[in-house]
């Protein structure tokens, strides 16, 4: 699988969690906790989940 580097998308957030669109590759949701942006999204597909961090160095993630 190609790298992402989604910078500019998560650069406006500073914490909390996102929910990432995976086709467009942009945020559709945002909140303080995991429980709260669970809830924002509702079990949609093809959304990815994610921690806000101020350094993404090394992160990796897996599409499903």
């Amino acid at each position: 699988m190609k790298a992402i580097n989604l910078t500019k998308t998560l650069l406006k957030y500073k914490t909390g969690w996102v929910a990432i669109d995976e086709t467009k590759m942009k945020v559709i949701a945002h909140a303080k906790d995991f429980n709260l942006i669970s809830k924002k999204i509702n079990n949609k597909q093809g959304i990815f989940i994610m921690p806000v961090s101020d350094n993404y160095f090394g992160f990796i993630t897996l599409l499903i």
